[in-house]
């Protein structure tokens, strides 16, 4: 008897917090700039190892997204395994000492100040998941 009115109590008390929440479709600027990051992401393809241009289309969505929003990658140099990609700052675009670094083998990505990812695959959902989370 004291089971069945425990099940009873947790139906309950479940059905109680798990109300349907009313559908709040993602404002437009939201839905273009999550748009705009994959089709940037989607050029790349890390299956065959990633190029110069792939390197610098990683860079410029962890640029915005992790370091800066004003700015764009410059040149991209492979120096072992890993793109070293010069990063242009500002509205101007003035050179900068700060780079990103993205391998070249798996299309992990890294750079000062912002978080570190092992592969492209984890890269890419992260950072649509994170917009999508955060709203920028």
């Amino acid at each position: 008897m004291l089971a069945r009115v425990l099940i009873c109590s947790l139906i309950l008390g479940t059905s109680a917090c798990c109300r349907a929440r009313s559908y709040e479709p993602a404002p437009d600027w939201l839905v273009r700039y999550v748009a705009d990051m994959d089709s940037q992401l989607r050029t790349v393809n890390a299956t065959n190892g990633i190029d110069a241009d792939e390197a610098k289309a990683i860079a410029g969505v962890y640029l915005v997204k992790y370091l800066t929003g004003c700015g764009a990658p410059d040149e991209a140099i492979l120096r072992d395994h890993i793109w070293v990609v010069s990063l242009r700052l500002g509205v101007a675009g003035a050179k900068s000492d700060r780079t990103i670094e993205v391998d070249s083998k798996r299309g992990g990505v890294w750079g000062l100040g912002g978080p570190r990812y092992g592969d492209f695959d984890s890269f890419h959902y992260g950072v649509l998941i994170e917009v999508a989370r955060e709203g920028r």
